[in-house]
């Protein structure tokens, strides 16, 4: 704060005063250092600052995930049927996206985010929003984006709507979304690739898109989950119980016993069914026999001489 404060009273004079031109390089230097300044405190937001009155810049990403294929390329194209605006639905449509910058195509979508292009013409899907536009999911490993105010058209009720798109990626390290590097002043167009996902709500006017992203799988380690008490116990007696059939099958081998006497203690478990269902005749004799009052004997007492 005090080099920016000391920055706007400083004036740059370039003549032959030696003292002056120290002042002008002070302001240079402090001018830097503003930049810097506004840089640094922009990045704890996830914004860059520009210091004027023009517009605050969004940093485009999502912690924990790596986006930068995403962005890279000047916009995404991939081709589906069957879920085209207007003309024939059934129809083969070209999708665009870009992702953090506006879409520069030479139709009526260009300065969009998603935009279809099939026989009947172009349709923005989703405008361009200059905020950050990726979220992380709390229902699967990924992120999505929502691209909103898109072309005016109306939904199933006959109601107007706009456009939009809802955007997700789902976690598969073995989709990496490769950009076409551009080798002039024309923006190239890169394919998605891996399978997809549209499906066109007409009572919403949304189209939702599922992409499978290897920047999609989270780069944070995930929570390790322990066992509760319960499973450890559970998994504790199933281990001793495996190791003692083992050792005594082993032991019982050693001294020569063969066939149905390999096992340790070979007639309980023989008899273990057998005690097991009187167990049970037992058990619903008992729940049988609550609540039933029986009545108790009883005696005349004994009436002396």
């Amino acid at each position: 704060h005090c080099c920016i404060l000391c920055c706007q009273n400083l004036t740059c004079i370039t003549d032959n005063d030696t003292r002056k031109m120290k002042h002008c390089k002070v302001k240079q230097i402090c001018a830097f250092l503003t930049f810097i300044y506004f840089l640094g405190v922009g990045g704890q937001h996830g914004e860059i600052a520009v210091p004027s009155d023009g517009p605050i810049i969004s940093i485009c990403g999502i912690p924990g995930y790596d986006v930068s294929n995403l962005t890279r390329a000047d916009f995404w194209v991939f081709a589906q049927s069957g879920v085209c605006l207007g003309g024939n639905a059934t129809d083969y449509c070209a999708f665009y996206l870009a992702f953090c910058k506006p879409l520069l195509l030479d139709t009526n979508c260009s300065g969009e985010s998603a935009c279809q292009q099939n026989s009947s013409g172009a349709f923005s899907i989703g405008g361009y929003d200059v905020t950050g536009p990726f979220k992380e999911s709390n229902d699967y490993e990924g992120f999505y984006t929502k691209f909103t105010n898109g072309a005016p058209t109306h939904n199933s009720n006959h109601e107007p709507c706009n456009v939009s798109s809802t955007i997700q990626f789902s976690c598969n390290r073995d989709v990496g979304w490769l950009p076409i590097e551009r080798p002039g002043p024309n923006p190239v167009p890169s394919q998605v690739p891996g399978q997809i996902y549209v499906y066109y709500n007409h009572e919403t006017c949304n189209y939702l898109m599922t992409f499978e992203f290897a920047g999609a799988c989270s780069l944070v380690p995930l929570p390790v989950r322990f066992l509760s008490i319960g499973s450890m116990l559970i998994l504790i007696c199933l281990a001793s119980f495996i190791l003692y059939f083992s050792l005594g099958a082993l032991y019982n081998s050693l001294r020569g016993k063969t066939g149905r006497d390999v096992p340790p203690n070979a007639a309980f478990w023989d008899d273990l069914p057998y005690l097991v269902w009187d167990g049970v005749k037992f058990s619903y004799s008992s729940i049988r026999n609550i609540g039933n009052h029986k009545e108790q004997t009883k005696y005349e007492p004994i009436e002396g001489d």
